[in-house]
């Protein structure tokens, strides 16, 4: 019997034998009896780095790109600088929620997360219209030269609405707020405080501190909330509906990414197939979008061009065959088989 495509079955899977530990640095004393220089530390996350200091790694790794895409995005010619800010944004915000139920102080991460929800808003909006210009682009150069004019008007509305929210972008990274907000972000991952919520224990009690103590728990929590949908996903499910579940897909992606590198290697391909089904997830969305915006703006009136309804059908047309797709791939990813990999791949992190 044929498995499913993406699927790594038991027989398939590398033997996931106990890996060794990470050595760390520390002294070594060699033949003559002298010490010799210690061993350089292994930098990578494994399940032995306190999680205070994966946390802090992570945040700093993702304020560095977001600070790296920022020339980028403010010279709006290149749609991937506005992508990689929003990006980063949305890993900060989701893995502060993270550290907040780990080893971080809740009080702390979720301000700091409130104070980037309008940043992640303003990103969102200008990412979005670029979307849909880029949609229409790929759109429009599959037509006959003749047909293209009656797709303009609609052109000038996105490029209108793009600059508006971009311009909105960079009023809001020039205020002196932002840059505080990225400022104390940048605190938050040199801090030397610890950062851990005190919690009463007995003298002989001891708090999980490390990223195995943490990491099985909070994927299968992650992976627990996506299969929640599991009693109302089906091909009449609809997309305020599948819109949740798409962030929830996004949790657990962002989440098992945090952990990646503690991960053995199969993680890989589990991680591949949540990554698709998200992104039929965001064309679903992104087609929703599109046919409410369409409807209000540019087919509101007694005679709309053909050229505008024939984009509106054909993404409709499309979407279909996307939901189809996601039906797929969201019966192997709330199958027996998914979850039996994601729990090996979980028990091969806790032994490292």
């Amino acid at each position: 019997m044929n498995q499913p495509e993406g699927i790594v079955t038991n027989n398939g899977a590398p033997d996931l034998e106990t890996p060794a530990l990470l050595e760390t640095a520390e002294e070594v004393t060699s033949q003559d009896g002298k010490d010799a220089q210690p061993k350089k530390a292994d930098s990578r996350l494994s399940g032995s780095t306190p999680m205070v200091e994966a946390g802090r790694n992570y945040i700093a790794s993702q304020v560095k790109k977001f600070r790296e895409a920022e020339p980028t995005a403010r010279a709006g010619k290149d749609r991937e600088g506005v992508h990689d800010m929003r990006v980063a944004t949305r890993r900060v915000r989701e893995n502060l929620r993270l550290l907040g139920e780990t080893c971080f102080n809740p009080a702390e991460t979720d301000a700091l997360r409130k104070k980037l929800q309008r940043l992640a808003r303003t990103l969102g909006e200008t990412r979005d219209t670029d979307v849909f210009l880029e949609h229409l682009d790929t759109y429009d150069a599959q037509l006959p030269v003749d047909q293209r004019a009656g797709l303009e008007p609609l052109r000038q509305l996105l490029k209108k609405r793009y600059k508006r929210s971009h311009k909105t972008l960079l009023k809001l990274l020039d205020d002196p707020k932002t840059q505080k907000l990225i400022d104390r972000l940048d605190r938050f991952t040199a801090d030397t405080n610890p950062g851990v919520t005190a919690k009463k224990l007995n003298k002989d009690a001891v708090a999980p501190s490390l990223v195995r103590h943490f990491a099985g728990s909070t994927i299968w929590k992650r992976y627990e909330e996506v299969l929640a949908y599991d009693t109302i996903v089906n091909s009449e499910t609809s997309q305020e509906t599948l819109h949740q579940l798409r962030i929830a897909f996004k949790r657990l992606r962002y989440t098992i990414e945090f952990f990646d590198d503690a991960l053995p290697p199969t993680i890989k391909t589990l991680h591949q197939q949540l990554v698709k089904a998200q992104d039929d997830l965001g064309a679903l969305h992104d087609d929703y979008a599109a046919n409410i915006y369409l409807t209000g703006n540019v087919l509101n009136n007694k005679k709309p061009d053909k050229a505008l309804e024939k984009y509106r059908e054909s993404r409709e047309v499309d979407s279909l065959k996307v939901k189809e797709g996601f039906l797929q791939k969201w019966r192997l990813l709330s199958g027996l088989e998914y979850k039996r990999q994601l729990a090996s791949a979980i028990t091969g992190l806790t032994a490292r």
